[in-house]
């Protein structure tokens, strides 16, 4: 078949891929997104926060939010667990809220509300993977990042790992997960 030409977009596995002269911009489904905003009763009149995601201790739900059963609340966060694959900007607050399917509070829906209401205005948004300028033909330069948290967790006082890997600056992968096991005991033990 004719290889995928400048501007032409297709869909696959729920998201829009965009093809630009040196890769793809990839846009999950904003359906995903805008269906929470529903479900959680957000107009386009609600505050937009600064950030996905926030540690608020102690911060419970207001009344006036809307909050609905257990099966609504793990609905909500596979709906955004869903966008998250190409919405790199929300991976860590996701990860945070679906920590909370077992137990579904107050600072769940705290948490769940503040990812939808940061996405009213971002919910075009997706992830450009672009090769670098100085790219060079038949030479592939592999970058990989990483970071941690040291015990971030409240609960058993896990560590956060992240990462992001670029093969000549086309991000392959993105990753936000828990670490497995014990938890770290300082800093060098969590990276």
């Amino acid at each position: 078949s004719e290889p995928v030409g400048q501007g032409i977009g297709y869909k696959y596995l729920g998201s829009t891929y965009i093809r630009i002269p040196k890769g793809w911009i990839v846009k999950p489904d904003p359906k995903h997104i805008h269906r929470i905003q529903e479900n959680l009763g957000l107009g386009n009149s609600a505050k937009i926060p600064p950030t996905p995601g926030v540690k608020r201790t102690g911060e419970v739900a207001q009344s006036s939010n809307k909050q609905g059963t257990h099966k609504d609340y793990r609905s909500n966060v596979g709906s955004l667990l869903f966008a998250a694959r190409g919405l790199e900007v929300i991976m860590y607050a996701v990860k945070e809220c679906s920590k909370r399917l077992k137990c579904v509070d107050g600072e769940a829906w705290v948490a769940l509300r503040r990812i939808a209401r940061y996405m009213l205005d971002k919910s075009e948004w997706g992830i450009h993977k672009e090769l670098d300028e100085d790219h060079v033909a038949g030479k592939v330069q592999l970058v990989v990042t990483t970071d941690s948290n040291l015990a971030d967790d409240e609960i058993d006082m896990r560590s956060t790992s992240g990462g992001r890997i670029k093969a000549d600056g086309f991000l392959l992968k993105v990753i936000c997960q828990t670490q497995p096991g014990l938890p770290a005991m300082y800093s060098g033990e969590a990276e």
